[in-house]
């Protein structure tokens, strides 16, 4: 069971963490199989796969409408994967770097009785070649894309999953845009409160001041936890159910660092410019992932969170 206690878009107001709390080094992607990851993005899932069905629905021209195959490029723990094949009976292939939340993934899949429609392998974003003309939609949401921090590699990135679409399927690319002159004096803040079982994960993301020149930002995720010492300290091993110390309330502090490439309007334009004729931008959204509430941010400016639908023309392979 799950619950969402919060959840922000970004927050200028997010406060600072306490730099006295001891703060482990974490990879949000590997700790547990990438729980904290998954833990975090829980409550977007259910509305995120209804838009991506609707996506499909309204936008995706590729033959055989009835036999749905997605593609799901740095696809973690698979979350949304294993929802739209549950839910909407989708076969979903996905890729990631994370042996993790790879296992995470197949054993989500089997658990949610959809390891027949769900398949999951080791991958680079920027080098793994899909299948050609397999796959009607393709789903990258929450500016994993970005992990990409070579603009080459970004480019490299739509040409494959161009090339594993069939034609008239579409690639639902979300990302987080900057606006370097509004930014100028801060970074973004994202908070989140997530509860799972027998763990509450609260959350702060920080961006650091974005960089016209280099266009790499420095995130820091900040997730103080709480819940029974034997789920929050898993590497002290098995303890025996009449240990009361591994049912103890406990609390830990973990901190995952990482690079990401920024864009603003413009750069994101110049790269959709640079795949014109292999996909063609149809429509944009922002996250609220409202299928009837298009939001393109070249009419408002103030619009930083953007999915994009880029269609593979008809007739090109």
């Amino acid at each position: 069971s799950s619950s969402s206690s919060s959840g922000s878009d970004s927050e200028s107001d997010v406060s600072s963490s306490d730099e006295t709390l001891p703060w482990e080094p974490c990879d949000w992607y590997g700790w547990k199989g990438g729980v904290l990851y998954d833990i975090i993005f829980q409550t977007d899932t259910l509305r995120e796969g209804a838009f991506l069905e609707n996506v499909h629905r309204r936008f995706v021209c590729s033959a055989n409408r009835d036999e749905r195959r997605a593609l799901e490029p740095a696809c973690g723990t698979l979350r949304l994967g294993t929802l739209l094949a549950s839910q909407y009976g989708w076969h979903v292939e996905g890729y990631d770097l994370s042996d993790a939340s790879l296992g995470f993934a197949r054993q989500r899949a089997e658990r949610h009785g959809v390891g027949d429609l769900c398949t999951v392998c080791k991958g680079n974003m920027a080098t793994f070649q899909p299948a050609l003309d397999r796959f009607d939609m393709a789903y990258n949401l929450v500016s994993s894309f970005k992990h990409l921090t070579d603009a080459d590699q970004a480019r490299q990135h739509l040409m494959l999953v161009a090339r594993a679409l069939k034609p008239g399927g579409v690639y639902v690319l979300g990302l987080h845009l900057v606006d370097y002159d509004y930014h100028s004096d801060k970074g973004e803040r994202e908070k989140y409160l997530e509860t799972r079982e027998d763990m509450v994960v609260d959350s702060k993301i920080f961006s650091s001041v974005p960089d016209k020149a280099t266009r790499i930002e420095h995130v820091t995720v900040d997730m103080a936890l709480q819940g029974p010492r034997s789920v929050l300290y898993p590497e002290q091993g098995d303890v025996s159910n009449g240990d009361q110390a591994s049912c103890q309330e406990a609390q830990r502090w973990m901190r995952c660092k990482f690079r990401m490439l920024t864009y603003d309007l413009s750069e994101l334009d110049a790269l959709l410019d640079s795949v014109k004729g292999h996909l063609e931008p149809v429509q944009f959204y922002d996250f609220g992932c409202d299928i009837d509430q298009a939001r393109d941010p070249h009419v408002d400016s103030s619009q930083l969170s953007v999915m994009v639908l880029l269609r593979k023309p008809l007739g090109h392979s």
